[in-house]
Formats: C-alpha cells, sequence, structure tokens
C-alpha cells in the first residue's frame, strides 16, 4: 500500500485555533484495474479529513473530525497496519499521515507569528508608536531573540554576583581593619 497527504487547507478561526485540511490519497496494490490500453493501472482512493489545531504556547492540541477521528484511534492503537483488515489498513495510513503532517507542522515552527522587531531606517515616533503595540494578546519571540534576552541576563545576573562579591570582600576587610584598632 502506498499512501501520500498534501495540506489543502489552513486557516485560523480564532485566537490560537487553526483548520487544517488535508487530501489523502492511497494506492492500493490489491485493487488493479485494467485501463482501455490493456494496461495495469493502480486504483487511487483519495480522500479529504480535517481537524482543528489548537497552538499553545508550550504544546499543540488537535480536534479531528468524526472519519479522522477514528483512523486516529486505529494508528493510536496499532504500532504497524500488518493484521488489520483493508479498511482499516487504510484507516491506519491515513492516521499516520495524519501524525506525520502534525509534527512536520510543529517541527518547523511553521504556526508560530513571525516578526520583525525593531526595522532600522523607519521615523523614530513611527517606530516607538508601533513598538508600544503588541502584536497580539500573547507576542511569541523567535527563538533567537529569546537566546539574545538571556544572554543579557546573565550578564547582569554574572555582574551582580561580582558586584556582591566585591561588596563581601569589602565588608571582610572593613571588619578586619575594625577589629585591628
Amino acid at each position: 500500500m502506498e499512501a501520500m497527504a498534501t495540506i489543502e487547507e489552513m486557516r485560523k478561526i480564532g485566537t490560537n485555533d487553526i483548520a487544517v485540511t488535508i487530501s489523502v490519497s492511497i494506492s492500493n496494490v490489491h485493487l488493479k484495474l485494467v485501463n482501455k490500453n490493456g494496461k495495469d493501472t493502480t486504483q487511487k482512493n483519495i480522500a479529504r479529513y480535517s481537524f482543528v489545531l489548537t497552538v499553545l504556547e508550550h504544546k499543540f492540541r488537535m480536534r479531528p473530525d468524526d472519519g479522522l477521528g477514528e483512523c486516529m484511534e486505529i494508528y493510536d492503537h496499532h504500532p504497524t497496519c500488518a493484521g488489520l483488515t483493508p479498511h482499516q489498513q487504510q484507516q491506519w495510513c491515513v492516521g499516520a499521515l495524519t501524525n506525520r503532517i502534525i509534527n512536520r507542522l510543529i517541527d518547523t515552527e511553521l504556526l508560530r507569528p513571525v516578526s520583525l522587531g525593531a526595522i532600522a531606517g523607519g521615523d523614530e515616533e513611527e517606530e516607538e508608536w508601533e513598538n508600544d503595540i503588541p502584536l497580539s494578546e500573547e507576542e511569541v519571540d523567535s527563538l533567537g531573540e529569546v537566546k539574545d534576552r538571556l544572554r543579557d541576563i546573565e550578564g547582569s545576573i554574572g555582574s551582580l554576583v561580582d558586584m556582591l562579591d566585591g561588596m563581601l570582600g569589602t565588608n571582610a576587610l572593613l571588619r578586619h581593619l575594625h577589629n585591628l584598632k
């Protein structure tokens, strides 16, 4: 059995919800047809499925439609499609492909907001005004921006620790000098 899936449509339907429609093409080698020229062709079953993907800060949740829900259930309960009926094998393939699509969407971070940050060369007043308005309720920074912020925090903490060490050394020195008197 050969199966392939493509994303047909993705549309945002809520703050964190994205409706996704996929088409799945399954070639069943067991069902050979003979075309007009007498050559074997493989019958392809093409079906459309949809689900809603909820994108939260640190997790994703998928709510499939009824038909896709059955397929995901078969996929979740069977490690392979071996030993299943032909119909269940097709459902298993649909579940496996859907799982791959969701993982690819998550891994590639296609569902995360994209930001340009501060744009150089613009009008200063306009830049200040734009930076005061959040892009969304839950503004998500890029991974690079988060890493830069963590480096700044790490540097600030290092400076604070050095300053406190210096103060402790100074206090110890003052106590020692006071005890000498």
